[in-house]
């Protein structure tokens, strides 16, 4: 996580000051947000594997990311009320709960896709997971008829609903990253051999397909972008580890980092926009949003912990 939040404000510093294109891609190529929902995937087969009480997980799933993630945005978005006349009460609901990813016809300032996205597949995990491994005969069917519901879905909405597919775009497609996801995690946990070779092969022929094509097509860079990642993912991995002991300072580092991958996404986008609203722009306003999330990303952490266990409690879950 830590490789990948690294990868998103360096693609959002490059955005902001007006780089060209090639920084961005560049910069994009390691992990970035496919891989944040590759491994989440992944975590989360290890997590529901060894705890399958539902109602647990569910409450796990709130308490480490939605509430904190509205308790960060809470007192931001309060502050662009006053700051501005167009945001309505309802406005202010889907960018305090992200749900206005969905809805943006609406709330076109509440795009926290990736709050959003990932909130709705934590919502979905058990229902996938029970539809998969219920039984252990027919596994990798079940396995790949989801993925192709996946991209059915996602294909659907790009042909019959092209508007609103450009407006959840970012998000939208990468479902069929989670499900690898769990593919994945289901074969590390149960420690499976797979034949190497043909695991190459195919994903190397799905890139230069989905590659071949994606001038003619957006879901095609997607897809292309998406199977890229399955290389650079474990080849970023294995470097890692081998470097790890001449790099430590660095690997403690990323590691930082990925440990407060939430509030340095939310508040350096929060920053970023307050000072939009604020006339601060350039330079000035891009690094002070990385700069200030990145250092405060500690604090609030602590604060959102304390406030969501007392809020768990006062509900009367345990967790």
């Amino acid at each position: 996580m830590g490789i990948a939040i690294t990868e998103v404000l360096f693609v959002h510093l490059f955005n902001w000051l007006h780089f060209p294109s090639a920084f961005v891609i560049l910069s994009s190529k390691m992990v970035y947000t496919q891989g944040f929902l590759l491994l989440s995937g992944i975590g989360l087969y290890y997590s529901y594997v060894k705890n399958s009480d539902t109602v647990g997980f569910y409450c796990r799933r709130i308490k480490r990311m939605w509430l904190p993630y509205m308790l960060m945005a809470l007192p931001f978005v309060l502050i662009f009320m006053f700051l501005r006349d167009d945001i309505t009460i309802i406005k202010a609901i889907g960018w305090i709960t992200s749900i206005g990813y969905f809805f943006p016809g609406e709330t076109q300032y509440c795009n926290m896709w990736y709050i959003a996205v990932s909130l709705l597949y934590y919502a979905l995990f058990p229902l996938m997971f029970h539809f998969i491994f219920s039984n252990k005969n027919g596994i990798w069917f079940r396995y790949a008829l989801l993925i192709i519901v996946s991209i059915s879905i996602t294909i659907a909405v790009y042909l019959y609903m092209p508007t609103y597919y450009h407006l959840v775009s970012i998000g939208l497609p990468k479902q069929t990253m989670f499900i690898v996801g769990i593919g994945i995690g289901y074969l590390c946990y149960r420690k499976m051999k797979v034949n190497l070779m043909v695991l190459i092969v195919t994903t190397l022929s799905l890139y230069l397909l989905f590659y071949s094509l994606r001038h003619s097509n957006v879901l095609y860079a997607q897809y292309a972008s998406m199977t890229e990642k399955l290389f650079t993912i474990p080849i970023i991995c294995l470097v890692l580890f081998k470097i790890k002991p001449y790099v430590s300072y660095l690997f403690n580092c990323l590691q930082w980092m990925g440990k407060y991958t939430l509030e340095i996404y939310v508040l350096h986008l929060m920053i970023k926009h307050l000072l939009f609203l604020l006339d601060v722009n350039g330079i000035l306003m891009a690094f002070v949003s990385i700069i200030s999330s990145i250092i405060l990303a500690p604090y609030v952490n602590r604060i959102t912990n304390n406030l969501t266990t007392r809020t768990m409690q006062l509900l009367g879950v345990r967790i």
